[in-house]
């Protein structure tokens, strides 16, 4: 139960195997109150949580149940965090608690800034007018909160600081900076499903950086629009901007750049000609990959060639393809891509009749996904548990469970609402059929194109 908490990996029991999400939860939270009630006992004891806008909703409750428990304790927790600066954002749910007591931090003067800005770039040897340092500054800033955001899966921090990057960049004149910052939240937008965003500000990005010089980056952008436009069903729109930007690839020699079009180009092959069409562009990839030393790369190669074992009935192929990239995914950190994988030895398990592993590995699939804060791979999941249940003579079980949830999603399998979606699996094996889950955007830090560091 302690695993995800310290950071370690802990092998199941057969009981926790068998929890589902809100049980385990429920569990890990008296278990981790009662290790601070046990070390509080030893003396007083400050806790100090930064950032805590940032919170992914996990991670919220169980602030919120510190918080509640500590009140007879000799415990103090310190919790730093921006106030909401929209409606539909909130403040710690702490916040509320009798013995919470707040200390507003207002703003530094401008004076005050441009000194502490100066006196930092001086110290990394980049000596500027006060002036000019606060605008650097204030853009250093926004870039790495944005970096760290994105890092945290808080996406929708990270484009609200990419965002007023892009907005800094532009009002300083430097529309350079700007088209940079626009990629990194076209990637953001991508990431979250936001395909009108995400393409508003690639394609105000992609003359500006045509105009540059920037080839490597135009051609991230171009791989970014073929993403978007696949996701949204203009597969030959997607093809031809994959094949434009693997041209300016090879032009420049960029053996990664090259993986990753090969990569797209198998996911659109196997889209439109079947299953198989796109293995020898995945394996390609992933030889090139592999060459490279791109964990992460080969990661998402494996996870293709999987899907396309597992659509030929090639069970067994398909999980040794999805546990080989559930290992490199936790080696590099991608906890987004191990959800995905996780579903998919899910999926396997299931066709395969072994309905243990399979409940164990959408349980797992399910409970990182809320753990990290993202919908992604939540929805489908959701649909096989609930299939699952439905085809054991628990339907309103498995509606109850996936509306439980409330999940806010714009999802790929038509246009009904996620509840319909959740009856229908429960009671009707095919409506899964209709669900075509394709590979995600890759994770921060291997997003093409985009800016050192994102």
């Amino acid at each position: 139960m302690l695993g995800a908490a310290l950071g370690i990996a802990l092998p199941e029991t057969a009981l926790t195997a068998q929890l589902d999400p809100k049980l385990r939860q429920e569990s890990q939270t008296g278990l981790l109150l009662a290790c601070l009630r046990a070390r509080a006992r030893a003396g007083p004891l400050l806790l100090v949580l930064e950032d805590a806008h940032w919170l992914d909703p996990l991670s919220a409750d169980l602030l919120a149940a510190v918080g509640g428990a500590i009140a007879a304790w000799p415990v103090l927790v310190l919790v730093a965090y921006r106030p909401p600066e929209r409606d539909r954002e909130a403040a710690p749910r702490l916040t509320t608690l009798p013995h919470f007591s707040e200390l507003a931090l207002t703003a530094l003067p401008a004076a005050e800034l441009a000194e502490l800005a100066a006196a930092r770039l001086a110290a990394a040897g980049r000596a500027v007018a006060p002036a000019v340092g606060a605008a650097l500054a204030a853009r250093e800033y926004l870039a790495r909160a944005g970096n760290a955001a994105t890092a945290a899966y808080a996406n929708a921090a990270a484009a609200d600081y990419y965002a007023r990057l892009v907005s800094a960049c532009l009002a300083e004149g430097d529309p350079r900076a700007a088209a940079r910052a626009q990629v990194t939240l076209g990637w953001i937008y991508l990431g979250q499903g936001n395909y009108r965003r995400a393409r508003t500000v690639l394609e105000a990005a992609r003359p500006v950086l045509q105009a540059a010089g920037a080839r490597a980056e135009e051609a991230g952008v171009l791989q970014a629009l073929g993403m978007v436009a696949r996701d949204q069903g203009e597969y030959g729109a997607g093809q031809a901007l994959h094949e434009r930007a693997m041209a300016i690839y090879r032009e420049l020699g960029d053996r990664g750049g090259m993986a990753f079009a090969l990569h797209e180009l198998g996911i659109l092959a196997a889209i439109q000609g079947g299953p198989g069409a796109g293995r020898a562009l995945q394996e390609e990839s992933l030889a090139i990959y592999r060459e490279l030393g791109n964990r992460a790369g080969m990661a998402l190669c494996l996870t293709s060639l999987g899907e396309a074992a597992r659509a030929q009935g090639e069970y067994a192929a398909a999980q040794a393809l999805y546990a080989a990239s559930l290992g490199l995914n936790v080696e590099v950190g991608d906890r987004l891509s191990s959800t995905v994988d996780q579903h998919n030895l899910g999926v396997v398990a299931a066709a395969q009749g072994r309905d243990a592993a399979a409940h164990q590995h959408f349980a797992a699939a399910l409970r990182e996904s809320q753990a990290i804060g993202t919908t992604f791979a939540s929805p489908v999941t959701l649909i096989e548990l609930a299939s699952r249940a439905g085809r054991q003579g628990r339907a309103a079980t498995a509606a109850r469970r996936f509306l439980r949830n409330r999940i806010q999603l714009r999802y790929t399998c038509g246009k009904r609402s996620d509840g319909q979606r959740a009856r229908s699996a429960a009671g009707d094996r095919r409506e899964r059929k209709r669900c075509y889950f394709v590979n995600h955007a890759p994770a921060p830090g291997h997003w093409p194109g985009c800016a050192s560091g994102c």
